[in-house]
């Protein structure tokens, strides 16, 4: 926040109100997508016990946070205007026009991800998801979503090695855009 405050362009500088707005934005973001993250991806996890018996023998693999930010895509949509006339399928979309982006549905495409509902730790591409966006729109916090969430599932992995869902068809959250459980229940031991 110090160092958006100290920020100027052209001169200015953001108001009282623009920095609290940022503040709020980067506060909601980041807590709302890791905390249905984390729930997600240990549901995701108990559909796939293989990949879960990987994460404990290597707790501390390097690709867990973008495989998991695929598989789980904590936000489902994000829509965009259109700054240039664009056509997709042989549809022209004009300039000014509103597009809803389907990064879950992006994150899962077999063209880009093979095999893309398994969880695969070595997939050599995780990171090309679409979780935190892309070009000027990338997420301000990706790198300390990706050190939560790898350090999150370190600690589970090595503390709780025999953790299980016991219900692995829990309630969802009814926001369409920001997908999550509103409970997950676990057992710590086998």
């Amino acid at each position: 926040m110090s160092a958006l405050a100290a920020t100027e362009d052209g001169g200015e500088r953001l108001s009282s109100d623009e920095l609290l707005s940022n503040a709020v934005l980067l506060l909601a973001a980041g807590h709302e997508t890791t905390s249905n993250l984390i729930p997600g991806g240990l549901l995701e996890l108990s559909r796939q016990p293989e990949a879960w018996a990987a994460l404990v023998e290597q707790p501390d693999h390097p690709n867990v946070a973008d495989e998991l930010l695929r598989i789980v895509s904590p936000v489902q949509y994000d829509g965009r205007t259109l700054a240039e006339p664009l056509t997709l399928q042989n549809i022209p979309l004009p300039a000014g026009s509103h597009a809803q982006l389907m990064l879950g549905a992006a994150n899962r495409d077999p063209q880009v991800f093979p095999e893309p509902d398994r969880i695969r730790w070595e997939r050599p591409n995780s990171a090309r998801h679409l979780a935190f966006a892309a070009g000027a729109h990338y997420c301000l916090g990706a790198s300390l979503a990706r050190l939560e969430i790898r350090e999150t599932f370190s600690a589970l992995a090595t503390r709780f090695p025999g953790l299980r869902v016991t219900d692995t068809t829990p309630p969802f959250k009814t926001n369409p855009v920001l997908r999550g459980v509103t409970r997950l229940n676990v057992r710590l031991n086998g």
